[in-house]
C-alpha cells in the first residue's frame, strides 16, 4: 500500500505541471466574456519556452540518471549553470514569459522547477523510477520534434495551396491546438509511465525514434 502511495503522488508531482500547462493554454486562448478571443502573443512564447528548454532538460536528465550517488549542491548548482550556458535561451525565454504576465509564467517556472529539480533527487532513485523520468524527458522531445515537422509540413502545404507560406504559422488556433495537443500529450505521459503495465514492459510513445534512450541507464 506504500508503494502504491507513493507511486501515485510521483504521479501527480510530474502530471499536474503539465495539466497546470493545459489550464494556462486554455484560459490565455479564451476570454471569459468574450469566447475565442486569443491572447496572442503568450501561447507562442509558451511553446518557444518549450523549444528552447527541450534539449536543456534532455540533457540534465541525461547526466542525473546515469550517475550513481546523489551530488553536493555546490556540484548540482555548477552543472545546472553550465548547462544554462550551454543553453543561454532558457533565461531569456523565462524573463519573457514573466513581462508577458503570471499566467504565462508560473506554471512555465514550476514545469522548469520540476524538471531542474531532477538533477537533485534522480541519482538516487530507483532503476525503474530512472526509467519513467527519462522516458518522460525524451518522449517530450521527439514529440516536439514529430509536431515540429507537422507544422512545418502543414506550412508547405498552405503555401503551395494557398501561397500563404509562414503566414499561416501565425494563426492564434494553431498556437492554441498545438499546445493542447503537446501538452496533453505529456500529462498522459505522465499517467501512462505509473502504470503497471509500463513496470513490466517500458516503452517510448514514439519508439521509432527513442531507440532505447529512455531504458539506458548505461554509466558514462
Amino acid at each position: 500500500m506504500d508503494a502504491r502511495r507513493e507511486l501515485g503522488s510521483a504521479m501527480l508531482g510530474k502530471l499536474l505541471p503539465e495539466l497546470s500547462m493545459c489550464l494556462a493554454v486554455l484560459w490565455l486562448a479564451f476570454d471569459p466574456g468574450e469566447p475565442m478571443a486569443l491572447e496572442l502573443p503568450a501561447i507562442p512564447l509558451l511553446l518557444m519556452a518549450e523549444g528552447a528548454m527541450l534539449m536543456f532538460f534532455c540533457g540534465l536528465v541525461e547526466l542525473a540518471s546515469r550517475v550513481k550517488k546523489r551530488p553536493p549542491w555546490w556540484v548540482a548548482a555548477i552543472v545546472v549553470g553550465g548547462l544554462m550556458v550551454m543553453y543561454p535561451g532558457v533565461l531569456g525565454v523565462l524573463a519573457m514569459a514573466f513581462a508577458a504576465g503570471m499566467w504565462a509564467f508560473l506554471p512555465l517556472a514550476w514545469s522548469m522547477f520540476e524538471r531542474i529539480r531532477e538533477l537533485w533527487t534522480l541519482p538516487g532513485a530507483a532503476k525503474e523510477e530512472k526509467i519513467r523520468r527519462r522516458t518522460l524527458t525524451f518522449d517530450r522531445l521527439w514529440v516536439g520534434f514529430v509536431m515540429g515537422c507537422m507544422v512545418a509540413l502543414y506550412a508547405i502545404g498552405q503555401a503551395l495551396l494557398r501561397d500563404q507560406g509562414t503566414e499561416a504559422l501565425r494563426e492564434p488556433m494553431l498556437h492554441a491546438i498545438g499546445a493542447l495537443v503537446f501538452y496533453g500529450i505529456a500529462a498522459y505521459n505522465a499517467w501512462r509511465v505509473h502504470q503497471a503495465a509500463f513496470a513490466m514492459h517500458p516503452t517510448s510513445l514514439v519508439p521509432w525514434l527513442d531507440r532505447g534512450d529512455g531504458t539506458n541507464l548505461s554509466p558514462f
